[in-house]
């Protein structure tokens, strides 16, 4: 009777964190310490609406970005890949899947995908409308963790350049040696008119938004800004494209988020 009492005291004890870590469905939570600190590295719970796209063997093709418990945005081509079949969106694995940061375990949350939606604007090869949905089978638990980003209103951009305190938040494009590579980064956005950016590369579509950070993202990162009162994130902008400009400068393009508004919620409300 003494150790049934035990064994039921534990299990309360037990139910009781995991509640706590368990949180009501909102989007785009901010944190003003972690906002100011300056930090490349996001914090654990930071950012908490970055996922990943891994092939079978477990090898980091793509960011995505939970936009609902249920949806998540990323490249067209990270899902259009006719050799690789996506299955799986990993959320809440702030370290790539490195077991030894006790948070890792905890948070992670593996979600089956029920159905991607490529835009039907979208050609291979070529980055307008180079966007898609993931539906995943079922919802995702809201934690510390793992959380969605709220989408913005069509009025967020306007003209043809991002204004505001921008960030790229995702995954980087990992180099040899790099010792960044493998975790979640944020990183300040300066942006460029779109025109500007196709005066230097023939080829970069004026829908895109343009501009450069410090670290070239992973296709399907997030382009975010903190805005309202209080402050909460909204996605901007989503990652399919860079090169190099002829001022010798790594330029980024994204998806404007804004502009396909229409069609996201079109097809995340059927």
């Amino acid at each position: 009777m003494q150790s049934y009492i035990v064994v039921l005291a534990l299990t309360c004890l037990f139910s009781s964190i995991y509640a706590a870590s368990v949180k009501t469905q909102e989007c785009g939570r901010v944190d003003e310490a972690q906002l100011k600190n300056g930090e490349l590295i996001t914090q654990p719970n930071e950012h908490p609406w970055i996922a990943k796209i891994e092939d079978d063997e477990g090898r980091l093709l793509c960011s995505a970005v939970l936009i609902d418990a249920r949806h998540a945005l990323t490249g067209a081509h990270c899902a259009h890949s006719p050799s690789v079949e996506i299955k799986n969106l990993i959320l809440g694995d702030w370290n790539l899947g490195d077991e030894t940061v006790n948070t890792n375990a905890e948070a992670t949350q593996k979600v089956p995908i029920k159905k991607i939606t490529v835009h039907p604007g979208y050609k291979l090869g070529e980055a307008q409308n180079d966007l898609a949905i993931i539906e995943l089978k079922h919802e995702v638990v809201s934690t510390d963790f793992v959380q969605p980003i709220c989408l913005p209103s069509a009025e967020d951009l306007k003209g043809d350049k991002a204004s505001g305190d921008l960030a790229l938040a995702g995954f980087a494009r990992i180099g040899r040696h790099d010792p960044l590579g493998t975790r979640r980064i944020k990183v300040p956005f300066e942006s460029l008119s779109s025109q500007e950016c196709h005066e230097q590369f023939k080829q970069f579509p004026t829908e895109l938004i343009c501009g450069f950070a410090a670290r070239s993202p992973l296709s399907g990162s997030a382009l975010v800004e903190a805005v309202g009162n209080p402050k909460k994130f909204h996605l901007i902008g989503i990652a399919v494209v860079g090169f190099y400009s002829s001022e010798k400068r790594d330029l980024q393009g994204y998806i404007s988020i804004p502009l396909q508004l229409d069609w996201i919620q079109k097809n995340i409300s059927e």
